[in-house]
């Protein structure tokens, strides 16, 4: 689901942090705007519904990621 300025996506607990690393790696991408080099910052929140979650930031390792995780899916 896309709102404005974010991405909503929801994916098996196992894939969480895949899925993360690929958007991060997609969406920080920089391009060139009239040569100005710009990139979309990523930063995650993880939960179990919209408005139940744990912000996250920059994605971490995938230890700390996959711990936040299991705190929240409880």
């Amino acid at each position: 689901m896309q709102e404005h300025d974010s991405l909503v996506c929801s994916c098996a607990v196992d894939e969480a942090y895949d899925v993360g690393v690929f958007l991060r790696n997609h969406l920080e991408v920089e391009l060139d705007y009239d040569g100005v080099n710009l990139s979309v910052p990523v930063e995650f929140k993880v939960g179990k519904n919209w408005g139940d979650y744990k912000e996250i930031g920059a994605l971490p390792d995938r230890g700390t990621f996959e711990k936040v995780v299991q705190e929240v899916m409880r």
